[in-house]
C-alpha cells in the first residue's frame, strides 16, 4: 500500500513540476515583445529518496522531481557594463544633436549665410579703399554693414532660442529622473516583500532593471544589491536610492 501511494505522489510531483514548466514557457511566449523582459526558466531537481528494506539490505527509492526555482536568463555583468557605457554614448549623442542645430544656424552651404555676409562687408571696404570719394561706395559699405548686423542679431536670437530650449529640456529631464528614482524605490519595496520567502520576483526585477537602463541615459550610475534584494544606486558619490 505504501509503495502504491508513493508511486502516486511521484506522478503528482512530476505533473506539477511539468505544469510549472509549461506555465513558465507560456509566460515567456506572451512576453516576447515586452520591453525589458528576461526569459525565465524552471530549475528542476530530484526529490529526496525514500529508504526501503530489500532482500539484500536497505534501498533508496527515488520519489520524483520538484521545481526548486524560477530564474531569469540575465547576465548581471552585462547589465553593469551597459550601465557604465550607456551614459558616455548618450553624452556624445547629445553633443552631436546640439552641433547639428548649430550647423543649421550657421549654414553656409547655399552661400547665403553669415560667412557670405562677412566677406561681402569686407569687400566693400576693399572697394572703398580705392574709391573713397565715391558716395555710392560709401553708401554700399553702410548697407552691407547693416545687413551683416541684422544677420548677426538674427543668428544670436536663434542661438538664444536654442539655449532656452535646452534649459526646458533639462527641467523636463530632471522631472523624469525623479519619477524613475521614485519608481525604483517603490519596486525595491515590492521586491523585498515578495522575496521574503526565498522566491525570486523575476518580473519586478525586470521592471527595475529597465528603469535603471533609462536612468543611465541621463547619468553615470553605480548599482549594488543588498542581502534583501534591494538596489542601492549612486551617482558621482551621491546616493540616489537607498
Amino acid at each position: 500500500m505504501r509503495a502504491t501511494f508513493s508511486g502516486l505522489n511521484t506522478m503528482v510531483r512530476g505533473i506539477m513540476a511539468n505544469q510549472m514548466s509549461l506555465d513558465t514557457t507560456g509566460h515567456n511566449i506572451t512576453n516576447a515583445g515586452t520591453e525589458g523582459y528576461s526569459r525565465q526558466t524552471v530549475t528542476l531537481v530530484t526529490t529526496r529518496g525514500e529508504e526501503r528494506a530489500g532482500m539484500h539490505g536497505g534501498l533508496i527509492v527515488g520519489t520524483g522531481v520538484d521545481a526548486s526555482a524560477v530564474t531569469r536568463a540575465r547576465d548581471i555583468y552585462a547589465d553593469i557594463q551597459y550601465w557604465n557605457e550607456n551614459p558616455t554614448q548618450q553624452y556624445y549623442k547629445t553633443i552631436a544633436k546640439n552641433f547639428d542645430k548649430l550647423e543649421t544656424v550657421f549654414d553656409d552651404s547655399q552661400d547665403l549665410g553669415l560667412e557670405r555676409k562677412i566677406n561681402d562687408f569686407y569687400q566693400t571696404w576693399v572697394d572703398l579703399s580705392t574709391t573713397a570719394s565715391n558716395a555710392s561706395a560709401r553708401t554700399h559699405v553702410i548697407e552691407q554693414g547693416k545687413s551683416l548686423s541684422d544677420m548677426i542679431q538674427s543668428k544670436t536670437a536663434e542661438i538664444q532660442d536654442q539655449i532656452r530650449s535646452q534649459y526646458e529640456d533639462i527641467k523636463t529631464e530632471v522631472g523624469q529622473i525623479d519619477d524613475i528614482l521614485n519608481n525604483i524605490l517603490l519596486i525595491n519595496k515590492q521586491i523585498t516583500t515578495s522575496e521574503v520567502t526565498g522566491a525570486m520576483a523575476n518580473d519586478l526585477r525586470d521592471q527595475r532593471d529597465l528603469l535603471v537602463d533609462e536612468l543611465s541615459n541621463y547619468m553615470n550610475v553605480s548599482v549594488t544589491e543588498n542581502q534583501f534584494g534591494a538596489y542601492q544606486i549612486n551617482s558621482g558619490g551621491v546616493t540616489l536610492v537607498n
